[in-house]
């Protein structure tokens, strides 16, 4: 049984075998959602360090603290991350798995915080949902990278967690625990936008799903209850995100980065989070968001028609208010449309009212709607474990080419490895090629451009035609990488 059961009296005998049956299906949601964090874990240890992680450690994480809080030169200082990164490095050191454990710790936050909103708050989703939402494949991969996404959408799940519970009943509790539960509420948003500006636009459509479901439902809507978590959480999100931003010293304008229309946005994003095929038509990414969306929209329709729970209303509203603040945002405020890494958390909120149509009372339709989202959560599950690649991210695939080039160029100099160096390169290998000289000790070799033709080694990615000058003498396929050297006359 993956429906969210409610807990029973003890002293209810024939109770016991249900309860037992929750206790079982809990322990089976956690071992699911352990293996996709063991998987994620796995691609932090053995996959090579990307474009955006390197640039992240090399530029801002090895500043000192205050460099780090007022340098915003370029978006990837996502700050509170990369704050932890360099605790994490001073730690741990520089390994690519030292500077992705923050960022798997946020993993792991994030499925404890999908589990409790769903089987510790009174919406009790099924756990199916909690599974599927969990081994998306854009949720195993993100889980292992060196940038705050996991932990801005863990920060925003444990704010949604304390919402459902701080509104689940009318106003019972003293002022004082309702005030730091408010708190606490806007503190979490306040984190989220810490680790990613972007989350903005799910901090915003979270208050606004709060708002809107106390308003329908009628619950803790009095002016001084909503005065008071006003204020509350004004006090807990601006004092992190003063904390966070105060210093910031340089500002980006108009980011050249992202997607022309809100076609190719949503296109790329589910592509990416459910894995599908490159080349496939525009017409499924759409009717994938349609179809979530509208069963969002039919969800609050119910429940303000039949005056269904607040936990309902909130949950639902969270996709739909999720598209309108990033429309809004990009309308009024930005030229483009983010990239799939931005939107993140978008995939495991869209899932969510998947589940809420299990706790039906129809016991039919709870079965027949508890079998299907079984065999889908099953099929999503075989299809993301046969997709899992623990060596590439779509986005940097031949970055993973950077540790074999460099080995290339060692061989190839044999004894004299530590020789002063010039190597050309393509601008997008960079950064992975200067974490790749700093972790192997090759301080005296130097990154020139690609058009120095005295450079005696040059790296070509697919496309760039080779020199005649020059003799290939390594050739990735897998990458489209090849290094050159430069003939002796």
């Amino acid at each position: 049984m993956l429906a969210g059961d409610q807990p029973i009296c003890n002293e209810n005998r024939e109770s016991q075998p249900r309860f037992r049956s929750t206790n079982v299906v809990n322990a089976l949601v956690l071992m699911l959602l352990a293996v996709s964090l063991g998987l994620s874990g796995y691609k932090a240890v053995v996959a090579p360090i990307t474009f955006d992680e390197a640039y992240t450690y090399l530029r801002f994480a090895r500043q000192p603290v205050a460099g780090i809080l007022s340098d915003y030169s370029f978006p990837n200082n996502h700050i509170l991350h990369t704050l932890l990164v360099k605790a994490s490095y001073l730690t741990f050191g520089d390994a690519p798995w030292a500077l992705r454990l923050p960022g798997w710790i946020g993993g792991a936050a994030l499925l404890l915080g999908l589990f409790a909103i769903a089987r510790h708050t009174p919406l009790r989703l099924s756990g199916a949902v909690v599974v599927a939402a969990c081994f998306l494949p854009i949720v195993i991969d993100y889980n292992a990278l060196a940038r705050g996404y996991s932990l801005g959408a863990a920060a925003c799940v444990w704010a949604i967690w304390v919402a459902l519970n701080l509104d689940a009943s009318p106003a019972t509790r003293s002022r004082q625990r309702r005030f730091i539960g408010a708190l606490a509420f806007g503190a979490l948003l306040g984190l989220a936008v810490g680790f990613v500006p972007t989350y903005s636009i799910f901090t915003t459509s979270i208050v606004l799903a709060a708002l809107v479901a106390r308003l329908v439902s009628r619950r803790n809507i009095a002016i001084p209850i909503l005065a008071r978590d006003a204020a509350a959480l004004l006090l807990g999100a601006g004092s992190v995100l003063g904390i966070t931003y105060a210093r910031i010293r340089m500002k980006p304008g108009a980011w050249p980065w992202g997607y022309e229309n809100a076609e190719a946005c949503n296109h790329a994003f589910w592509q990416r989070a459910l894995a599908l095929p490159s080349g496939m038509s525009t017409f499924v990414p759409t009717a994938i968001l349609a179809a979530l969306l509208g069963l969002s929209l039919l969800i609050v329709v119910s429940a303000i028609f039949r005056r269904q729970s607040y936990a309902w209303l909130f949950v639902a509203l969270l996709p739909i208010n999720a598209i309108v603040v990033l429309a809004t945002l990009e309308e009024i405020v930005v030229s483009k449309w983010p990239f799939a890494r931005s939107l993140l958390l978008f995939a495991p909120l869209a899932f969510l009212p998947l589940g809420i149509d299990i706790a039906a009372k129809h016991r039919v339709w709870r079965r027949f709607t508890q079998a299907t989202l079984g065999i889908a959560t099953t099929g999503l599950i075989a299809h993301s474990l046969t997709q899992f690649d623990p060596v590439h991210y779509p986005e940097w695939r031949d970055n993973a080419g950077v540790p074999a080039a460099v080995a290339a160029i060692e061989a190839n100099l044999a004894d004299r490895a530590d020789v002063d160096l010039r190597i050309a390169h393509p601008w997008p290998l960079d950064v992975c090629l200067e974490y790749a000289f700093l972790r192997a000790g090759h301080q005296n070799w130097q990154l020139v451009s690609s058009d120095d033709s005295d450079a005696p080694y040059r790296i070509l990615r697919t496309g760039e035609k080779r020199r005649a000058d020059r003799e290939v003498i390594y050739e990735d396929k897998t990458h489209g990488i090849r290094v050159t050297r430069k003939s002796e006359d």
